[in-house]
């Protein structure tokens, strides 16, 4: 919303009333909003909404994997009106789709985490538990298990431990699957984010490196910073790969873990839309927004390259408690965190939208005081 509304575009935004991106300046909502029908999820009927907005024509950039789908099945009537420069739906059901992306990158010689997808009781005692070291189940849905387990993943150790995991996920109508945990520690993370346009050219790619994570192991960045591309070129030779089978279009942002054991790049997943560091890579000079707003209305698209060699991205908060779980053999200086905050690009404050900042941290504030009392 930020990058495009400071290309000087007119922006519109779908979002609940709860969403801090309703408490931007940029914020002008999409329509006269119904919470409920938003809350329900995009769906056949939100294109009714979409088709009664006041607006001639507009470009549309899904921000989550369902609007990402949601968009690709539009119907043809709604299609003209409001392009999009996205990913085919057939090929979002494999991106988006653990298995399916699984057994593409089988497929295309990519090195990637082993997989065993879980939907019974049947593949739970199939699968070779006692074999296996450093598993964990993922959920198919991260959001659905986000909010109910404040987790993105669960480990486990032994069968015992993995049937009890089951018999809650089942419970909760949560469809997981055990992954193999790739081992090393945060800094062996690492992204790569582009454009590739309606031609099949890629216009822009950004690579970062993750320092720190929050939680431990299934948490976010909390702080990473920009590297040249050719220091990973093996993970963007298995990108590429990906991205010419799929015949993709569209943003996308990929994330790998070095596996110092076997030497590779081991891809553990692909985001096919906009991604939570997007304002990062438009401060780098990759703004991929605008890119996809070219592309969509079938205008020419430069190629974009980065202007922050070494660039910095912080979430304060996160790395705070980041840097707070760390031996302290491991902390950097108070000196050298201090030098990283103060250069970094921030994750959600900006001098010129302060406000859905303040507003987190007003709510963060009283939760925690919730908690306390």
């Amino acid at each position: 919303m930020r990058c495009l509304a400071r290309q000087g575009k007119t922006v519109m935004t779908a979002a609940v009333a709860s969403d801090l991106a309703t408490k931007s300046r940029y914020f002008h909502p999409a329509f006269s909003r119904d919470d409920r029908k938003l809350e329900a999820g995009w769906n056949k009927d939100s294109y009714g909404i979409l088709a009664d907005m006041p607006v001639d024509r507009g470009v549309l950039v899904p921000c989550s994997d369902s609007a990402a789908t949601w968009v690709a099945e539009m119907p043809d009537e709604l299609r003209e009106r409001f392009p999009s420069s996205n990913a085919s739906r057939q090929w979002l059901d494999v991106i988006q789709d653990k298995r399916n992306f699984a057994d593409l990158c089988v497929q295309l010689d990519v090195p990637h985490p082993g997989f065993f997808l879980i939907e019974s009781d049947e593949d739970l005692a199939a699968a070779p538990i006692e074999g296996l070291s450093n598993w964990f189940f993922k959920p198919s849905n991260s959001r659905a298990f986000l909010a109910k387990y404040e987790k993105k993943a669960i480990r486990f150790t032994g069968r015992a431990e993995a049937e009890a995991l089951w018999k809650t996920f089942s419970a909760d109508e949560i469809t997981v699957f055990m992954q193999e945990y790739v081992p090393g520690g945060a800094d062996q993370h690492y992204f790569i984010d582009g454009f590739r346009d309606r031609h099949g050219v890629v216009r822009a790619r950004l690579a970062r490196r993750r320092t720190r994570i929050y939680p431990p192991d299934f948490g976010n960045s909390s702080y990473c910073y920009q590297i040249p591309i050719e220091d990973i070129d093996p993970a963007w030779q298995s990108l590429e790969r990906i991205l010419d089978k799929t015949e993709y279009r569209g943003i996308f942002s990929a994330e790998f873990k070095y596996d110092a054991q076997r030497d590779e790049y081991r891809i553990l997943e692909v985001n096919a839309r906009v991604w939570a560091y997007v304002e990062f890579a438009a401060w780098c000079g990759i703004d991929v927004c605008n890119l996809a707003y070219l592309d969509a209305l079938e205008q020419d698209v430069p190629f974009l390259v980065d202007k922050r060699p070494g660039a910095g991205c912080v979430n304060m908060y996160r790395d705070y408690h980041a840097i707070r779980g760390c031996p302290k053999s491991d902390r950097p200086s108070v000196y050298a965190i201090a030098h990283q905050w103060m250069i970094a690009r921030k994750t959600l404050f900006c001098w010129d939208d302060p406000m859905p900042a303040l507003v987190w941290a007003f709510r963060l504030m009283v939760a925690r005081l919730k908690r306390l009392f």
